[in-house]
C-alpha cells in the first residue's frame, strides 16, 4: 500500500474537479461518500486541498501585487515597487513549479504506463427500441456519454436482480476504471471473469491487467496480462517494471 502523501495522477485531478466545482451532485456525493468510506483517501484529499489552497492563495497575492505595482504610479519609489513585485512573483511561479515537478516525480512508472495505455471500454451498440433491455441500455447511453457515475447507478439496480452476469459487472467494472478507482472496477471484473465462457474474457485480462497497474500490483498484472493473449496485452506486458 502506498503512503498517504503519494498521490495518484487520476486522484489528484478528482480532487481538483471537486475543488473547482467541475462537478455534478451526483458526482458530489459520490466522492463525498468515499471520502467518509476510505480514511486514506480523506487524509490525502486534506494534504492535497491544504496544498491547493496555498497556491490558490499565492496566486491571488501576485495578483494583487501586480495591480497595487500598477495604480502607484511614477516616482523614486516606483522602480523599487517593480522590482520587490517581481521577485515576489518569481517566488510564486517557483513555488507552482517545485509542486509540480513533485506531483511529477512521484509518479510511478507503472502508473505512467497506466495512463499511456488506458483507454475507457466504447461500450455496447444501443438499440434503445428493445424494451426487454431498455434500462441496460439507457445506462449505456450514459456511459457512452461519459456520465459514469449515472450508469453506474443505474447497472447496479440491474445487477441485484441478476449478480453473477458477465456484462453488467464488466461495465460496472469499466465505469469505475473510468471513473479512476481501480479497486472497485478489479471486484466487479473479478466477477465478470467467473463466468464460464465469458465474451469478455480477453477484455476483462487486459483491463484488470491495468487495474492492478493503477494500484502498482505488477506482479498481478502480469498474471492478467499473460492470460490475454492478444497484441495490446504482451505489448504492455513488456514494458511493466517489477
Amino acid at each position: 500500500m502506498d503512503s498517504p502523501e503519494y498521490i495518484p495522477l487520476e486522484t489528484q485531478e478528482l480532487f481538483e474537479r471537486f475543488l473547482m466545482g467541475g462537478m455534478d451532485d451526483n458526482e458530489r456525493s459520490a466522492f463525498l461518500e468515499s471520502l467518509e468510506g476510505d480514511s486514506e483517501l480523506d487524509q490525502r484529499f486534506k494534504m492535497f486541498k491544504s496544498t491547493f489552497r496555498a497556491v490558490e492563495e499565492a496566486g491571488l497575492r501576485t495578483s494583487m501585487e501586480q495591480y497595487h505595482s500598477k495604480i502607484e504610479g511614477s516616482g523614486k519609489g516606483s522602480h523599487r515597487s517593480g522590482r520587490i513585485t517581481f521577485y515576489r512573483i518569481a517566488a510564486s511561479v517557483a513555488v507552482l513549479v517545485a509542486l509540480g515537478l513533485w506531483f511529477l516525480l512521484h509518479k510511478t512508472p507503472n502508473e505512467r504506463l497506466y495512463q499511456q495505455y488506458f483507454i475507457a471500454d466504447p461500450g455496447l451498440p444501443t438499440v434503445m427500441g428493445s424494451a426487454d433491455n431498455y434500462d441496460f441500455q439507457e445506462a449505456m447511453v450514459e456511459y457512452k456519454q461519459g456520465n459514469y457515475a449515472t450508469a453506474i447507478a443505474k447497472w447496479e439496480t440491474l445487477l441485484s436482480q441478476n449478480r453473477d452476469n458477465d456484462t453488467l459487472n464488466y461495465f460496472l467494472g469499466s465505469a469505475h476504471l473510468a471513473r479512476g478507482d481501480a479497486h472497485k472496477a478489479i471486484g466487479y471484473m473479478q466477477k465478470a471473469l467467473s463466468v464460464k465462457e465469458s465474451a469478455f474474457v480477453q477484455d476483462l485480462h487486459f483491463y484488470l491487467g491495468l487495474a492492478y497497474l493503477k494500484e502498482n500490483k505488477a506482479t498481478k498484472a502480469l498474471e492478467h496480462l499473460s492470460r490475454c493473449g492478444e497484441g495490446r496485452c504482451e505489448e504492455l506486458k513488456a514494458k511493466i517494471e517489477i
